[in-house]
Parts: structure tokens; C-alpha cells; sequence
């Protein structure tokens, strides 16, 4: 992420509702990786990386619906909520 992309989320936050903890998440990532030296292959860096890219996918997925069949039987289609 850049510099520019840094300066936008932290001035588009205050508006943001929906997505405002991913903006938060991608605010506080940017700051914690801004060592630009840190060697690229770092294996901690490489880890928190990760994290935030789960925590970020979670947030997501968060208010999707997940269908799922309750069994086997349950005709290809049919879903439950």
C-alpha cells in the first residue's frame, strides 16, 4: 500500500461505516510495516502479514449469508440459512 492510499483511508475514516474497521485494520498494518529496510522475506513480517490479511478476510465474510445442506439428502439447491 502507499503513502497515498495511507492518506486516503485515514481521510475517508470518519465516513466510512460499513467498512470501517477493514479501513482500521489496513491503517494500523500500514503504519506497523512502514520500515521499508525490513528485509521482504522476513519470516515474522511475513506472519503479521497474514494475520491481518485473515482478519481482514473475516471481517468480510462477517454479514454474508452461509448456505449450507443440513445432510447428504438434502436436494442439490435446497439450503438452509
Amino acid at each position: 500500500m502507499s503513502l497515498d492510499a495511507l492518506k486516503l483511508l485515514k481521510s475517508i475514516l470518519p465516513y466510512l461505516i460499513i467498512k470501517k474497521k477493514q479501513a482500521q485494520l489496513l491503517i494500523e498494518f500500514q503504519e506497523k510495516m512502514k520500515d521499508r529496510n525490513a528485509p521482504k522475506r522476513d519470516t515474522f513480517r511475513k506472519l503479521k502479514q497474514e494475520a491481518y490479511f485473515y482478519e481482514i478476510r473475516k471481517l468480510n465474510f462477517k454479514n454474508r449469508l452461509h448456505l449450507q445442506r443440513l445432510s447428504e439428502e438434502t436436494p442439490e439447491g435446497e439450503a438452509t440459512v
